[in-house]
């Protein structure tokens, strides 16, 4: 694991450090827990892909859903973690693509445990506001999926492999919810946003480089899997060597970070790509 750290000028009245944890994907957690503890961070943000969607394919038909169960007991490593980060500092949380497949019940679980999730809203955090975009993966599904259970009956649990891969074939709204960005972007204050899908900067809408927004946290990419020189070679939502796979990008009002992420989920391996913890210092001038 490689760890990178970026300093940023945010005009507050003492530094922040920010520890980023993106695309852990239910991998193991201890050697994680010890650095992101050693080093002290004043808050966590997690964002996106705490667990690992396609497990499906590997159960087949067998993830059924049940509001009253939560998920995330089929994932141990992302549970403990989720129970046990929020004693290093304040942590905050927003979904990935991969989030999709959470009951009602992690929801309760993950707040009961601490864990401050920002599903397309906002808070104030002592001297700076921070924001989560989350994807719409999760959005549009959730909806999707009470749809689902209305319109079969018969199917009164709803198997959730079933409507959802339904969902991914028919490409059933897909937007992302920017109807609460303007208050968000209206506050006086650095602002900072969780926005799992890097592709959402310049290359789709609603294009955050455009927006009043200081720092976006990003993730997703998995660093383009393999990267040739300084340049991923494919990634979700960009294609072909993307744009946006790791590093500092800046924009109009602020700047994206992207971390390369926690974990492998493909069959071929990373290559020249080590997975990465990434660390933000906030300072004050």
């Amino acid at each position: 694991m490689q760890i990178t750290n970026y300093r940023l000028k945010a005009g507050i009245s003492k530094p922040i450090r920010i520890a980023v944890v993106a695309d852990l994907h239910n991998a193991p957690t201890d050697y994680l827990f010890s650095n992101i503890e050693n080093n002290h961070p004043d808050m966590i943000v997690i964002a996106g892909d705490l667990v690992y969607g396609r497990e499906l394919d590997r159960d087949k038909d067998n993830f059924i859903f049940e509001p009253e169960k939560p998920m995330l007991l089929r994932f141990p490593y992302a549970d403990d973690f989720i129970h046990r980060i929020p004693s290093i500092a304040p942590t905050f949380f927003t979904y990935g693509n991969h989030e999709w497949l959470l009951m009602p019940a992690d929801i309760d679980r993950i707040k009961k445990a601490g864990v401050k999730i920002l599903h397309n809203t906002w808070m104030r955090w002592n001297e700076i506001y921070i924001g989560g975009l989350s994807s719409p993966d999760v959005t549009n599904y959730w909806v999707f999926q009470d749809e689902w259970r209305k319109a079969h009956p018969s199917d009164s649990r709803g198997n959730l492999r079933r409507s959802y891969f339904y969902w991914k074939t028919h490409e059933v709204r897909k937007n992302v919810d920017t109807s609460w960005l303007t208050e968000f972007e209206s506050a006086i204050g650095y602002k900072i946003l969780i926005c799992h899908h890097p592709e959402y900067w310049s290359i789709k809408e609603p294009k955050l480089e455009n927006h009043p927004i200081d720092l976006v946290i990003a993730g997703h990419a998995h660093g383009g899997q393999i990267r040739v020189g300084k340049r991923g070679l494919y990634a979700s939502g960009q294609g072909w060597f993307p744009k946006y796979t790791s590093g500092i990008h800046k924009g109009d009002y602020g700047n994206m970070i992207v971390s390369r992420g926690l974990s492998n989920t493909l069959k071929i391996p990373r290559i020249f790509n080590p997975c990465e913890m990434v660390y933000v210092d906030l300072i004050t001038s």
